[in-house]
């Protein structure tokens, strides 16, 4: 290891700049160090090839996360309608669940299935108590 001639702060002996100043080193450069090394796509400045954010400008090198979708599509829905018809109790989970949600496409299911859910209860209540009864 060695010292930045610019900042002082320690460096690798096969860097070719300083990753906290950017001051660049003297010395042979190997291929390692070249491959150790990128730029920085918003001010180009070296950076670590491993670094996440330039020390520099701060730029974001970190992959872009996944997006909560904030849709369901039309199979989704109908599938849930469905479970809610043949499984009401399942049904009412769903409904509460997604009630719960910020996304309004997520709150209108979430209604519709507790709806389809207690409607499909109160129709099939009186006939399964008959069959209990009998």
């Amino acid at each position: 290891m060695d010292n930045c001639r610019g900042c002082g702060a320690e460096v690798e002996t096969s860097s070719r700049y300083c990753a906290y100043c950017g001051c660049g080193l003297a010395g042979v450069v190997t291929p390692a160090a070249t491959i150790s090394r990128r730029f920085c796509v918003s001010c180009g400045r070296t950076i670590g090839f491993a670094d996440m954010f330039c020390q520099y400008c701060g730029h974001d090198f970190r992959p872009p996360t996944p997006a909560m979708r904030t849709e369901l599509d039309h199979e989704s829905k109908v599938l849930l309608y469905l479970l809610s018809v043949f499984l009401p109790i399942a049904g009412i989970v769903v409904g509460v669940v997604f009630m719960t949600r910020d996304q309004p496409d997520y709150k209108v299911v979430g209604r519709d299935c507790l709806a389809i859910s207690l409607v499909v209860l109160v129709l099939t209540l009186p006939f399964l108590w008959i069959l209990l009864l009998a």
